[in-house]
């Protein structure tokens, strides 16, 4: 790209959306409905969480080879829905490089994924929790940051889908 290019990122395109349009809505998930406006405050709170707790760039890239990473990696362990969209455009807001791990995943296709992804973290929604503890090793690598689950025994997730507050699991680690 030449040097006079305009370039945008997506934070700075949702933030300028939002701020021309913040009151229609952008997401739907079964009765709720958050605006363009919401859905950026929400995604910034998620960012300034990760930066927090360290997580963001930490290596420009002009200063790494084409294969290389300079950011810290997280998984987004989330049934398809508002809370994913979210955790996208805050860990972008953040310079944290987000990767989907599937949610119908099964056992060995996850402890594959969350070994060698080389994540340093992951946000699951709590439907998952008995699921990530399962396949994470008995001395956990990724310690938990959050205990909410918003989950009640005998709804399927479909229900859970739809509750609000939908409540973030984080597990960390830290690789650097």
């Amino acid at each position: 790209m030449s040097d006079t290019a305009t370039q945008f990122t997506v934070p700075a395109v949702a933030r300028a959306v939002a701020a021309a349009i913040g009151d229609r809505e952008l997401l739907i998930q079964g009765a709720q409905c958050y605006s363009y406006a919401q859905a950026i405050e929400r995604s910034n709170r998620l960012a300034a969480y990760l930066h927090s707790r360290g997580l963001g760039c930490h290596t420009e890239r002009s200063a790494l080879a084409g294969h290389e990473v300079g950011q810290d990696l997280l998984g987004i362990y989330a049934y398809n829905g508002n809370q994913f969209v979210e955790t996208l455009l805050g860990t972008f807001q953040a310079r944290v490089a987000p990767f989907n791990v599937n949610f119908r995943y099964v056992k060995s296709e996850l402890q594959y994924l969350l070994a060698d992804s080389g994540a340093t973290a992951l946000v699951y929604h709590g439907a998952f929790a008995p699921r990530v503890a399962e396949v994470l090793p008995p001395r956990n690598p990724m310690p938990d940051c959050s205990a909410d689950d918003d989950r009640r025994p005998g709804r399927s997730h479909r229900e859970h889908e739809n509750e609000r507050p939908w409540r973030r699991r984080f597990l960390m680690r830290r690789q650097r």
